[in-house]
């Protein structure tokens, strides 16, 4: 269950973007002949439903349908105790409170036409069959089709509350790590309490972080159940979700004055991102100045789905789309990590903007 604050900012997030982002994606349905867009939302997949409506489940799952015109309804397997929370949170036709997800959703599609030829869905190998078989049934054993691609060409690119909140959210894990910067830890427990509280009060809605705890002995990072000494160096990998939007931040820290490359290698990062449009153009700059290196950004329903890395094994990402960038190196005072969102040119020869400090 997510502990942070759930709530809807119409400043932060007008209806007027969201009906704009809905747009676009019913065109596209139009395009490609979809009478129907379905979207699976839970706990770890809540990015696309996120994204058009502004719904963040905080437990449980639901589905979202959309025809070509119209706001989307979502169902969900809560009580009708929680109806009026989600109706106050996001901007839909209806929320919809049912055991019957699947059942439930079909008959709502149903209503969108006199008939229904093609169903799309984004993330259709992970929607579950529970939640599928009915509209197979409604529909005599209708093809539900994959439409994730469709969705995230239409996503791109990032409109201005996405930029802004993937901003806001940067700024919550710049915060966090700064006020750890100030104490000299001994143990990764109490650096993960203070960057956690930090980010918490700030009103992120979810914070997750993992520690390299002694750079000297190695650079994997570790989510921690229990405890560990830190090393002179160590790094933390910070993700924070505020809003719907998702990033991740890491940060080298020192318990005495950190070694003089690191300024260099930071440096060198923000060179790279420069003029950065494509995936293609991503890897080639990244792959010329850094020998591990990663992106993550939301693919479908995940708000941090791997995107590229040294291997150049990268899905497609469009211009002007938010990705978070990590990179791993070694200097020759010892390892740095570093990394966070970067707003990619959404034309060739742009400026790519970094969205942390």
């Amino acid at each position: 269950m997510r502990r942070g604050l759930l709530a809807w900012s119409e400043k932060e997030t007008p209806k007027a973007a969201l009906e704009a982002r809905v747009a676009r994606v019913q065109a596209a349905m139009k395009a490609q002949g979809f009478d129907a867009l379905l979207a699976y939302t839970n706990f770890p997949r809540p990015a696309t439903v996120s994204y058009l409506t502004h719904f963040i489940p905080y437990w449980n799952q639901g589905l979202m349908v959309m025809g070509q015109e119209g706001l989307p309804t979502i169902l969900v397997a809560l009580s009708n105790r929680v109806r009026g929370w989600a109706l106050e949170t996001c901007h839909v036709e209806d929320v919809v409170c049912t055991p019957r997800i699947g059942a439930d959703a079909a008959k709502v599609v149903k209503g969108f036409a006199d008939e229904i030829k093609k169903i799309g869905v984004v993330d259709a190998d992970r929607l579950p069959n529970g939640l599928a078989q009915p509209f197979r049934q409604l529909f005599g054993g209708i093809e539900l089709v994959d439409a994730t691609d469709l969705y995230t060409t239409a996503r791109s690119p990032a409109d201005g509350p996405e930029i802004e909140l993937t901003r806001h959210a940067a700024a919550i894990a710049d915060a966090a790590i700064d006020e750890a910067r100030t104490h000299g830890f001994e143990r990764a427990s109490a650096l993960i309490g203070v960057i956690d509280g930090a980010a918490r009060r700030a009103a992120a809605e979810e914070v997750q972080i993992a520690v390299a705890p002694d750079l000297v002995q190695g650079t994997d990072f570790r989510r921690f159940e229990g405890d560990a000494a830190l090393g002179a160096t160590y790094a933390v990998r910070v993700t924070v979700a505020y809003k719907g939007f998702w990033v991740r931040r890491t940060a080298s820290l020192s318990r005495g004055e950190a070694p003089a490359s690191w300024a260099d290698a930071a440096a060198r990062l923000r060179a790279v991102t420069t003029g950065l449009g494509t995936g293609a153009e991503l890897s080639d700059r990244m792959n010329s100045t850094f020998k591990h290196w990663s992106a993550v950004g939301p693919v479908g329903g995940h708000p941090l789905a791997d995107l590229a890395d040294q291997a150049a094994k990268y899905r497609r990402i469009g211009a002007g789309s938010v990705v978070s960038l990590s990179v791993n190196t070694d200097l020759s005072d010892g390892p740095w990590l570093g990394g966070g969102a970067v707003h990619l040119a959404a034309k060739p020869g742009g400026t790519a903007q970094l969205l942390f400090a």
